[in-house]
């Protein structure tokens, strides 16, 4: 490879901030494009930036990775080292109108330098080479603040086995990994019209992100006796999911985190199992 031909391939890679015209899956994959669909819907984001899907064989170039950390915008940077930042996978396979390729790909939590950055990124890339055979494609990369959620939870805008009418919550104590990755029983609810139905669960672990590690702590007994939202804070989730959903124009799968009163949008992806 030329010098020349390095060059641009360096100056290819670059942490663009999010913004409402980043919507082609192609250039930046399934969260990306699902993020900047619901930009301008009056919800709250945390602060992103995206770098452009790169294919899967020349993911090696740490040179053009240094000049991309360059380019991360200030107000993203300033989250480092604490609370610190979250890297996620963004593949052309994921998230689309038939597939989610949910679990297939790296997030990466706890990230407190450029350093830790680099190598989060890296991994996200390397995730899309283990899965190149079974799932070719190109792969982007999301970067935001880690936000410290009290509260966080999935939803989906139409309960995906089509039993119960409304809007369905998951939600827990901590960090959303934890539902996400069913390793606890969280609390459910559906919202239909002004109406909530609430069932407990036993929330029995939480994970909470403590410097660059991702811990599960058993839950207190009265944590676990309690519920984690009030009815009016899982209307206004309802109100969201139900927004993301008109946006989007399709049932919805949504990830949500609630910190200091503020309800954060983490991922918004179609439901493929209705």
């Amino acid at each position: 490879m030329t010098q020349t031909h390095r060059e641009s391939r360096r100056h290819q890679i670059t942490l663009k901030p999010l913004d409402a015209s980043m919507t082609d899956r192609a250039i930046w994959g399934g969260k990306a494009t699902g993020l900047a669909k619901i930009m301008g819907a009056a919800l709250t984001l945390p602060e992103t930036a995206c770098i452009a899907c790169q294919n899967v064989p020349h993911l090696s170039d740490n040179d053009a990775l240094d000049l991309a950390l360059g380019t991360l915008p200030d107000s993203i940077a300033a989250s480092l080292p604490d609370p610190g930042l979250v890297v996620r996978s963004s593949s052309t396979h994921e998230d689309g109108a038939t597939a989610s390729g949910a679990g297939l790909y790296k997030t990466v939590f706890g990230v407190t330098s450029v350093d830790l950055l680099k190598r989060a990124i890296n991994d996200c890339w390397k995730s899309a080479d283990i899965q190149s055979s079974k799932h070719p494609g190109s792969m982007g990369v999301v970067v935001q603040p880690l936000i410290p959620c009290e509260i966080s939870g999935v939803a989906f805008s139409k309960d995906p086995m089509g039993m119960t009418p409304g809007i369905c919550i998951e939600a827990s104590w901590g960090n959303c990994s934890a539902v996400v990755d069913g390793r606890t029983d969280p609390d459910r609810y559906v919202v239909d019209g002004h109406k909530v139905t609430h069932t407990l669960g036993r929330k029995n672990v939480y994970d909470m992100v403590i410097g660059t590690q991702t811990h599960s702590f058993e839950t207190p007994d009265d944590l676990c006796q309690i519920p984690v939202l009030k009815n009016e804070e899982a209307r206004k989730i309802a109100s969201l999911v139900k927004t993301m959903a008109d946006v989007m124009k399709t049932p919805v799968d949504v990830e949500w985190g609630i910190c200091n009163d503020i309800v954060y949008l983490f991922q918004c992806r179609a439901i493929t199992t209705i």
